[in-house]
């Protein structure tokens, strides 16, 4: 069934991201370790993860017949930056750069590491990732956006403001991009230009 097989797929990201998996799961059940789980449960949670504990340190994640693939890597996102949240962004980073030594030309994994590395505020080194990413696929929205966001985090609205326009070209209806614009506009004191976005 796709929900077993999303869950074979979900425990292969979750061990990249240095989670002790325990075997490949044969339902849509993907049952893993983690020591502190009161650490665990508040950064999934502040992540809109709902990841609960089954016993002391072992956690189960689920795959519905409603999740999908875009789903698992949104998941697999939030889940890095929720281990950044628990204190173990060296462990999914260092995992995510283990991928790289397999596929350097991967530009979601370039873009995943930059994301941990905003999270971590760690944005110069940030930087470097989502350009390694955006040099292996200039037109990766991902990387796009989350170096947009990261530029605004750093104050440089108007480099920021051009990843999302370049977002909205590839796909006008994209509402997360005008959102993020309409946010740099307002920033830059532009209120005219930020209401075309919202």
């Amino acid at each position: 069934a796709e929900d077993h097989a999303n869950a074979r797929l979900l425990a292969e990201g979750m061990n990249r991201l240095g989670l002790g998996v325990r075997g490949a799961p044969e339902t849509n059940m993907v049952l893993f370790d983690f020591e502190d789980v009161m650490a665990f449960v508040q950064a999934t949670r502040a992540h809109q993860l709902l990841i609960n504990p089954t016993g002391p340190g072992l956690f189960r994640a689920v795959t519905h017949l409603d999740v999908s693939s875009s789903d698992l890597d949104d998941a697999l996102e939030r889940l890095g930056a929720a281990l950044v949240r628990a204190g173990r962004d060296e462990d999914a980073i260092a995992r995510y750069r283990d991928v790289l030594e397999i596929r350097p030309d991967n530009a979601e994994i370039h873009c995943r590491i930059g994301a941990l590395l905003t999270e971590r505020g760690d944005l110069d080194a940030a930087r470097a990732a989502f350009d390694d990413g955006l040099a292996r696929d200039p037109a990766d929205r991902r990387c796009r956006m989350e170096l947009g966001k990261m530029l605004m985090k750093m104050e440089r609205h108007d480099e920021a403001a051009a990843r999302f326009e370049a977002v909205i070209a590839a796909d006008p209806a994209d509402g997360d991009a005008h959102f993020h614009l309409a946010a740099v506009r307002q920033l830059q004191r532009r209120a005219a230009e930020a209401i075309d976005h919202f």
